[in-house]
C-alpha cells in the first residue's frame, strides 16, 4: 500500500515534500477487504480544502486536502461537535511523509488532543440528552407495533451509546466506529446494551433494553 503514495501524489497535483498522513481501519488489524485509504495531506493552498475519493490498485482512496490554517478550523469544529476524524487520522494513523517537522508536530499534537478528550457536557446538554432517553423510553413502553419498537429501539441504542462516550468524555462517532468506541469504554454495559436491543428485535422483550438505557441515563452502569 506504501507504494500507492507516488501514483495518489500524482493525482491531486500536489508536490511530495508535504506531509501525509496515513489513517482509518486500513492502517490497523480491523482493516477488511473493503476498508478504504484514508490519507490526510496537507498542501500550502488553493483548492484546498478540498476532499477526493480515487482509486489506485484495487483500494479506494479517500484523500482528505488540508492547508495549515483550515486543518485548524476543521479540527476546532470537530472537537466542539466532540467527534473529530481528523484527529483521529492525524494522532493515530501513520505518518508517511514530512516536511520541516510540521507532520510529526501534528501528529504529536493530534495524538495529545485526542488523550485530553472532547470537552464536557454542558448541564444543558446532559439534561437534553437524558430527557431524550427517556422520551424514547416512554414511547417504548407505549407501544404496541413491534414494527415501531424497532425503530424506537435504533434510535435508543444511539442515544444511549452517545451518551456514554460524552459522560466518560470519550470521543463520539458514528456506525461501527460508536460500537467500537463503546466497547472500549465500557465494554459490559456495550453488551448489555446490544443484548437488551437483540431480544427486542428478535423476541418483542424490551425490559433489558429499557433497564440499561435507564441506568445509563441515571449516569449508572448496569
Amino acid at each position: 500500500m506504501l507504494s500507492a503514495l507516488p501514483a495518489i501524489s500524482s493525482l491531486i497535483g500536489f508536490p511530495t515534500r508535504w506531509p501525509l498522513s496515513w489513517g482509518g481501519s486500513a492502517c490497523t488489524e480491523r482493516r477488511t477487504p473493503l476498508s478504504d485509504l484514508d490519507v490526510v495531506v496537507f498542501v500550502s493552498g488553493p483548492p484546498a480544502p478540498f476532499r477526493e475519493t480515487t482509486e489506485h490498485d484495487g483500494w479506494v482512496v479517500e484523500l482528505f486536502c488540508r492547508t495549515v490554517e483550515s486543518y485548524a478550523a476543521f479540527v476546532e469544529r470537530e472537537t466542539e461537535a466532540r467527534r473529530s476524524p481528523l484527529l483521529h487520522m492525524c494522532g493515530e494513523g501513520v505518518l508517511l511523509l514530512d516536511r520541516d517537522g510540521l507532520g510529526r508536530r501534528t501528529q504529536e499534537e493530534a495524538s495529545a488532543r485526542l488523550q485530553a478528550g472532547p470537552p464536557p457536557l454542558s448541564t444543558n446538554e446532559l439534561e437534553d440528552r437524558r430527557y431524550l432517553i427517556t422520551d424514547l423510553l416512554d414511547d417504548l413502553v407505549g407501544s404496541s407495533d413491534h414494527e415501531e419498537s424497532i425503530f424506537i429501539a435504533n434510535r435508543l441504542l444511539t442515544a444511549v451509546g452517545e451518551l456514554i462516550l460524552a459522560m466518560q468524555r470519550c470521543w463520539q462517532s458514528h456506525g461501527k466506529w460508536l460500537l467500537r468506541r463503546l466497547r472500549d469504554a465500557d465494554r459490559q454495559t456495550c453488551e448489555d446494551l446490544i443484548l437488551g436491543y437483540r431480544q427486542l428485535v428478535g423476541e418483542g422483550d424490551a425490559k433489558v433494553l429499557h433497564q440499561v438505557a435507564w441506568a445509563a441515563s441515571d449516569g449508572r452502569s448496569m
